[in-house]
């Protein structure tokens, strides 16, 4: 919340949801290439709470986008995350698994 506050009153939000998503894709790829380590502690509940957290980030970029050109290719790049709707740990293991292919195209479109 201090990072945000403070991003926003130096009038530099858009850093912010870059920040924001760069963070997210890299905590799905880190995660994605060790499921079994990264996601032992998780709980149904931290999953559930972890693709909430996606869709509202997902939800805030492609919103941004529509007034922030810099946005744009950002909510592009995470757009395919949207089927990350995981409730259960097994559910979340599952679909960033199926999803690896997606993860690694939006991490290589964030670098560019």
């Amino acid at each position: 919340q201090t990072l945000y506050d403070e991003m926003e009153k130096n009038g530099r939000l858009n850093y912010f949801w870059q920040l924001a998503a760069a963070s997210l894709v890299e905590q799905l790829y880190l995660a994605n290439q060790n499921s079994e380590k990264y996601l032992s502690t998780f709980t149904d509940e931290a999953a559930a709470n972890t693709t909430f957290r996606i869709v509202l980030i997902l939800d805030a970029l492609k919103r941004l986008s529509q007034y922030d050109p810099e946005i744009a290719p950002v909510a592009e790049a995470l757009a395919p995350l949207e089927v990350l709707n995981a409730t259960t740990v097994s559910e979340l293991k599952s679909q960033i698994a199926e999803a690896k292919d997606k993860i690694n195209a939006a991490r290589e479109a964030l670098v560019k």
